[in-house]
């Protein structure tokens, strides 16, 4: 038998209360590559979740994440476990640090920042789909680095067009349902977590980096399909960002502490921070060249993103 080597075995998954991830949150606590898990979902279990998500109807008008804790800590008692009952947006970088980010979120937006996350904490990703049409299951693996691609390589205005779009399970008012069944959330958490294991145990044996492979379950046929770094990606740089703790002596103002350090960054340098609980601020004005800055601005002078 091959040695294996696990890793530090945190899993961060984002999504956790949808179709894929109420089956694969099971999974996750009956793996023994698994030590740490983290759950981020903002919802709260519904009637309508009872017909396609791995619930029972006791469950239901609790947290998501709450409701799912109980059961992969019922599974495994020795499992660490977090729970943030809120949007994946909402919380700060440095409280997402894992060895592995899966994902199961139901929106372009959200996965947009997923990728994000990933890719300034540089942890590797498994992005989960489904599609009723075909019954289609999709995953798809992401490793952050300079070189290598990251979810926006491969959009298009299209993609960017439909950001806010939703496809929910449940076909929630004002959002396109995906119609898909709880088999097919099923067979997708379990193609997710075994890629996640592959990359807990380092094999180097699954997807490569920006590979996909999709499973049409109605028609026993399967696709791979692979893209490549693009340099016009609208994320801009792909750095890992080195980020800290900060501390305050007595009487200083976090805030004041934080625009001073933005007036005084060089022009082209990325500025974000947050505060768990309070409102994050997202642009500056750069000192340099006055622009204002945001996550996908453009300095005028060094033509750098901000």
């Amino acid at each position: 038998m091959a040695h294996i080597t696990v890793h530090g075995g945190h899993v961060l998954y984002v999504g956790a209360g949808g179709n894929i991830g109420s089956h694969a949150v099971a999974l996750l606590a009956r793996s023994r590559h698994v030590r740490h898990l983290t759950l981020v979902d903002p919802d709260t279990y519904t009637p309508r979740n009872l017909a396609n998500q791995a619930i029972t109807r006791g469950m239901v008008g609790r947290p998501k994440v709450t409701v799912l804790g109980e059961v992969a800590r019922a599974i495994n008692p020795t499992l660490s476990l977090t729970a943030h009952h809120c949007a994946v947006e909402e919380l700060p970088l440095g409280m997402l640090r894992a060895d592995l980010v899966l994902s199961g979120v139901d929106s372009r937006a959200a996965r947009q920042h997923v990728n994000e996350v990933a890719s300034r904490l540089g942890i590797p990703w498994v992005d989960a789909g489904v599609q009723a049409d075909g019954l289609l299951a999709r995953v798809e693996r992401f490793e952050p680095g300079a070189t290598t691609p990251c979810l926006e390589c491969s959009w298009d205005d299209a993609d960017y067009a439909a950001l806010e779009q939703r496809y929910p399970c449940d076909g929630a008012p004002h959002t396109a349902p995906s119609g898909s069944p709880p088999a097919l959330g099923a067979l997708v958490a379990s193609m997710q977590v075994l890629e996640g294991e592959r990359l807990l145990r380092g094999d180097d044996g699954g997807l490569a980096p920006g590979e996909q492979v999709v499973l049409s379950s109605a028609h026993h046929r399967h696709f791979r399909t692979a893209h490549r770094r693009n340099p016009e990606c609208r994320m801009g740089d792909h750095d890992r960002w080195d980020i800290a703790p900060l501390h305050l002596g007595p009487g200083e103002s976090p805030a004041a502490v934080l625009l001073t350090i933005a007036h005084l960054m060089p022009c082209g340098l990325d500025f974000t921070w947050s505060v768990f609980g309070r409102h994050r601020v997202r642009s500056s004005t750069c000192a340099s060249c006055g622009a204002s800055r945001s996550r996908s601005a453009w300095c005028r002078r060094t033509r750098r993103a901000h």
